[in-house]
């Protein structure tokens, strides 16, 4: 939904660049921050700071860091629409993540049952 508006706001000077820009910033911030904390469960309680503060940590440096170069890149080298397909592909990675987290989540749950 939001590459839909990417034309209007790369056409529209520095002020529709600028809120590209924050609002990309903004919507990826929010999924990273929101499987980090779904991630928190996966962790025993002993270690679910510490494993919640790296999982954090780690999403943002290699998600959210390097994902405006990359997609700066592939803009550049091969359009827009690369750079949506990069983007898309990260949440799609995201939410297979979240699915394979719970499958592992059932599976230890079934495993102190038996």
């Amino acid at each position: 939904m939001f590459s839909g508006f990417a034309p209007q706001l790369l056409d529209g000077g520095f002020a529709g660049e600028l809120v590209f820009m924050i609002g990309g910033f903004i919507l990826l911030g929010l999924s990273f921050g929101q499987s980090s904390g779904s991630v928190a469960s996966a962790f025993s309680p002993t270690y679910r700071y510490t494993g919640s503060a790296l999982t954090s940590d780690l999403a943002w440096l290699f998600g959210a860091g390097f994902a405006p170069l990359a997609a700066l890149v592939l803009s550049t080298q091969f359009g827009l629409i690369s750079a949506g397909a990069y983007l898309l592909s990260g949440a799609v990675v995201t939410l297979l993540a979240l699915r394979l987290n719970r499958q592992w989540e059932m599976r230890r749950a079934d495993e102190g049952r038996g």
